[in-house]
């Protein structure tokens, strides 16, 4: 089983840590994601990270919610950074832009798959 290597770590800080979820083949397809956010977009979802490795929790849902089972998402405008919990960890999985109504279908199974396959290569969920 391979291990997850630190090049995957965002930021840690006095709560926990923020990263990237590594795909079976190597990706991190929300690095790739938030790479290629404006500059604008890309402070306003660092300080969100920032804010959740601090202190554990953001309790606005127009910024952060539960979105089913294990999967929860980080909101900025339209943006979302969909993630899920190992200890003290925040899991990064993919991003997408969000024009109305519900999360679609397709990107929580998506997050679902990178997840898997994350915890595959190493890393425990949260009991």
């Amino acid at each position: 089983m391979a291990r997850i290597v630190d090049n995957n770590l965002i930021l840690k800080r006095s709560w926990g840590e923020i990263r990237y979820a590594v795909r079976s083949n190597g990706n991190m397809p929300a690095k790739r994601y938030i790479e290629n956010l404006s500059h604008k977009e890309r402070i306003r979802l660092e300080n969100l990270l920032e804010k959740m490795a601090e202190i554990g929790e953001i309790n606005n849902i127009e910024k952060f919610r539960k979105l089913e089972d294990n999967i929860y998402e980080f909101k900025s405008n339209q943006h979302r950074t969909p993630c899920f919990q190992v200890s003290n960890s925040w899991v990064l999985t993919h991003g997408f832009i969000k024009k109305r109504g519900k999360t679609p279908r397709k990107e929580i199974k998506r997050a679902k798959e990178i997840m898997e396959e994350h915890l595959e290569r190493g890393e425990r969920r949260k009991k």
